[in-house]
């Protein structure tokens, strides 16, 4: 049996439950502030743990890392 391609292109994204509200752009509008504040966050979080030399312990270097992986994870496409 042949392997066929089975990609789509997804060209919306809908999260659920908000399809059907009446101010849709305030909905975006706060998961936008959300998703602002959550990586200024993990910037900030980043910064502190490489300007101060007292937070290059094994425990802070894991939040550091769990920092970028979030960022990354927030970012992603798919």
């Amino acid at each position: 049996m042949p392997l066929y391609n089975a990609s789509i292109t997804v060209t919306e994204f809908v999260i659920g439950g908000f399809d059907k509200t009446k101010r849709p752009m305030l909905v975006g509008v706060v998961i936008l502030i959300t998703y602002v504040l959550a990586v200024l966050a993990n910037m900030v979080n980043i910064l502190f743990i490489i300007y101060d030399r007292k937070l290059h312990k094994p425990m802070y270097v894991l939040i550091c890392n769990l920092a970028v992986v979030d960022i990354l994870y927030m970012t992603s496409a798919s």
